[in-house]
């Protein structure tokens, strides 16, 4: 996701490679484990610090200011940072070689993965820790939502009954019905409206030539506003500036194709479809805004109200979108309700550049998108064409272990629930307590570094102890919202099976849009 969607906040169904995430949900999925990180981060400053009291296990002569702490903890982060460097190298000729040189060279990425960081050690300590909270025995006198967890990963995990139902959960699914390339007699090229493609796809949050999101006010971070920006497309958008024939664009296309042929489509049908579908995107990317614009918030904060904006495009029906996708939790949206319209440039083009192709390409894209990310897991077939795809693009040979695939699926449908089982294990109120009594302390001598600054107005001074008293502590968890009542009210609608994946993902990513359009009428709450 580029920054600046980021820091707007997001629909639920955008993602960093819209081939192979799952959209929103993935995202969660990607906090999550952010979160989780920095927790084990914490824990192991926490412990660190804690083995270090009341020993003398420090260099320096008698009496003087301790200077190199020698603990069993601090020798083991020391040889983990040496591991890693390069110290032949002069650093200041090249710090990143000194830095991480060593690393660099002796890492090897295993096969299920295309990448490796220095942290990647300490994500797979965290998923050991996951899995453990959702492989064991489901107990009744545990909540319903650690229940229903346990049977989502074991719903995940059952390979032999996802690939015997096969595709035929996902071809009772309307809006499978349609999709020209698979279903070329349901086409009807005449009666084709983008109006109404657009807002029926909105409500499964399927937004793929504009996205409506919302996020907090870049100018008042007390309020939630709406936002209107491009879409994200199949690839990063860097991948359009190449050639039509590089090698990496035809194993897009080729994606495509074989998605479409492995659902019944028509060879023939499927190689020009796909063909169209990527000149399409490659068309939308030329009148995307450059990356210096997108840095830029000040060109990017345009503020509208819904009104206006249906007189700017009228060909769109922004409104519509915007009302089809909160109206699925009745969140009403008024014509005087603010948008900020992010890259007008972008839409002042676009109906222009969706003009120049059918209905049937712009109908493609959106069966496409809503497909592959629910569908490539259904078959031994898709499975191939997922991998062949990704091994093209980032070198990946060998899928992803089941139960890592499984796990960031749990995880990201019950990223809450998740969150909360994983602090109960490593993350203890002690420890908590700790970290906020440190800030405060930091809090305190800056607060008597701001009194004694001489330099300083004294208006710019109050200002400074203004932001002094704002400024938050996020330490771990949450205070509010993140007991075991909380969270089971917020998943009590999340009735999982264990022996049917499809339906339980759907309901997941049903209920997860639901949860996000409510949230746009509830207060902001910084902590």
């Amino acid at each position: 996701m580029d920054v600046d969607k980021a820091d707007v906040g997001s629909s639920p169904n955008e993602s960093k490679h819209r081939c192979s995430t799952k959209t929103r949900i993935a995202a969660l999925a990607i906090v999550t484990i952010i979160v989780l990180l920095l927790i084990s981060l914490l824990v192991y400053y926490i412990q660190s610090r804690q083995s270090g009291q009341g020993n003398s296990n420090y260099s320096g002569a008698a009496g003087e200011a301790p200077e190199v702490c020698i603990t069993p903890e601090c020798v083991a982060a020391a040889v983990l940072i040496m591991r890693k460097m390069n110290r032949t190298t002069d650093p200041c000729v090249d710090f990143h070689e000194f830095a991480c040189g060593r690393f660099s060279r002796e890492t090897v990425i295993p096969k299920g993965r295309f990448q490796v960081t220095t942290f990647t050690s300490v994500s797979d300590q965290n998923e050991l820790v996951m899995k453990d909270i959702i492989t064991g025995f489901i107990t009744a006198d545990e909540p319903k939502y650690l229940q229903n967890m346990k049977r989502f990963y074991k719903s995940c995990m059952d390979v032999e009954q996802i690939e015997k139902t096969g595709l035929a959960e996902y071809f009772k699914d309307p809006y499978s019905k349609d999709w020209p390339t698979i279903n070329p007699k349901a086409w009807d090229e005449v009666n084709f409206n983008l109006k109404d493609v657009i807002a029926r796809y909105a409500k499964v949050d399927t937004q793929e030539l504009f996205v409506v999101a919302s996020g907090l006010d870049f100018k008042n971070s007390n309020r939630k506003v709406l936002f209107v920006h491009d879409p994200q497309l199949g690839l990063t958008r860097e991948y359009y500036s190449l050639p039509r024939k590089d090698p990496l664009i035809l194993a897009y296309q080729k994606f495509i194709k074989d998605i479409t042929v492995a659902l019944g489509a028509n060879e023939t049908t499927a190689e020009k479809d796909a063909t169209d579908l990527v000149d399409f995107e490659m068309a939308l990317s030329k009148i995307m805004v450059s990356e210096a614009v997108r840095q830029d918030f000040n060109k990017a904060y345009n503020p509208v109200n819904v009104s206006y904006l249906a007189s700017l495009y009228p060909e769109l029906d922004i409104p519509g979108t915007i009302r089809a996708l909160y109206g699925i939790a009745n969140v009403t949206i008024p014509d005087d309700e603010t948008v900020i319209n992010m890259y007008p440039t972008y839409m002042e083009k676009l109906h222009e550049t969706i003009s120049n192709f059918s209905g049937r390409v712009v109908k493609n894209l959106f069966s496409f998108r809503y497909a592959v990310d629910k569908i490539t897991d259904l078959s031994p077939r898709l499975k191939k064409v997922m991998l062949d795809f990704e091994k093209v693009m980032n070198g990946k040979t060998e899928e992803t272990p089941r139960w890592q695939k499984c796990l960031s699926s749990t995880s990201s449908a019950f990223w809450k629930g998740m969150s909360k089982q994983f602090v109960a294990r490593t993350f203890s109120e002690t420890a908590k307590n700790y970290m906020m009594e440190m800030i405060g302390n930091l809090k305190t001598s800056f607060h008597q570094i701001l009194e004694e600054s001489a330099w300083m107005a004294p208006p710019t001074k109050q200002a400074a102890f203004k932001k002094l008293a704002a400024m938050a502590s996020k330490i771990g968890y949450p205070d509010t919202n993140f007991t075991n009542k909380e969270i089971e009210t917020m998943y009590q609608h999340y009735t999982m099976q264990e022996d049917n994946y499809y339906p339980n993902e759907r309901l997941a990513e049903e209920l997860t849009r639901i949860e996000f359009a409510a949230s746009f009428r509830k207060p902001v709450d910084k902590n």
